[in-house]
């Protein structure tokens, strides 16, 4: 028989939710996680980037001049402020190590339990995990009936720019900077691209240039939608390269140097001192021999779910 009923790959978010609600329907669960809980949802994206752009707000309500007080000398620690954000992940994962703990007894009145395993998780086969043990813990086999993979994403990478996490980025490096840049280009104008234009133009201390290849801004979202936010971000002084395409992006005299072919023809090449790639995601797959438990992936990486 199985260890466990199910066995979750993945401690973000979703992976969570999903081993509380199996604990929820009386299951022994088993949620394995390799890195940081929470995972990027918290460290590198909506519990993080929605802080900062909290703090943004807060720093642009405390400059403002047309409610009836002025406030003096306002002014920006960045380095601070990226502590501020990580104080609110630091809170988030003391939260998630408090409900595992609580639910890792077994208790008369509730016999089941949630199991959390630290490391890598490839399958063996389609009952059978080995995770690969880190610093703290053990190497083992996980067995269980049923398994749910978790595993989330990562910024997506383009072959032609080399991302080196200094001088140019993702949003998974933005944590890690320790001012705020005098100049910054975006490369992708979706929701996160947008997001991180709109917190650096908050501060007032950088400024922005947006690459959007498509024709308009946040394509996703309706048109009226995508106007507004193009309005409001241009009123933030932010350049927006409409209909512009990308033809390179490198790192030259301690710079980020990128060219644009403008949608109505020539070349502009602009220096700046950091860029952020923001192209869209792509799922965590690799490394989980997903073949050895009958799941097959389509040419986008995506895991092929026939179930209707």
């Amino acid at each position: 028989m199985p260890e466990f009923d199910v066995c979750v790959i993945g401690a973000g978010p979703a992976g969570v939710a999903a081993a509380m609600r199996a604990w929820d329907f009386g299951k022994q669960v088993c949620i394995v996680e390799k890195g940081p809980l929470g995972g990027s949802g918290v460290h590198n994206g909506a519990l993080s980037s929605k802080t900062l752009w909290e703090l943004s707000r807060d720093y642009i309500n405390a400059s403002r001049r047309d409610r009836g007080y002025i406030a003096e000398n306002v002014e920006i620690d960045f380095s601070h402020v990226v502590n501020c954000v990580h104080r609110a992940i630091d809170e988030k994962v003391s939260q998630i190590l408090e409900q595992f703990a609580a639910l890792s007894q077994l208790r008369p009145s509730c016999p089941n339990c949630i199991n959390l395993v630290r490391g890598n998780a490839r399958f063996l086969d389609s009952n059978t995990l080995f995770v690969d043990g880190n610093e703290s813990s053990q190497s083992l086999k996980v067995t269980a009936e049923h398994f749910i993979i978790a595993t989330g994403s990562r910024p997506q990478a383009l072959d032609e720019i080399t991302v080196d996490g200094s001088f140019i980025m993702t949003s998974d490096n933005m944590m890690d900077l320790t001012s705020l840049p005098r100049s910054m280009v975006i490369l992708g104008a979706g929701v996160v691209g947008c997001e991180f234009a709109t917190i650096f133009a908050n501060f007032g201390q950088t400024k922005i240039y947006l690459i959007d290849q498509a024709d308009r801004i946040l394509p996703f979202e309706d048109e009226d939608v995508s106007c507004i936010c193009s309005t409001n971000l241009e009123a933030k002084g932010i350049t927006i390269h409409h209909r512009a395409r990308l033809l390179s992006m490198e790192v030259v005299d301690d710079q980020v140097e990128y060219t644009i072919e403008h949608y109505t023809g020539g070349e502009e090449a602009i220096r700046v001192e950091c860029a952020m790639i923001s192209v869209g995601r792509v799922p965590n797959i690799l490394g989980f021999d997903l073949d050895k438990a009958g799941v097959a992936v389509n040419d986008q990486g995506r895991i092929i779910n026939n179930n209707t």
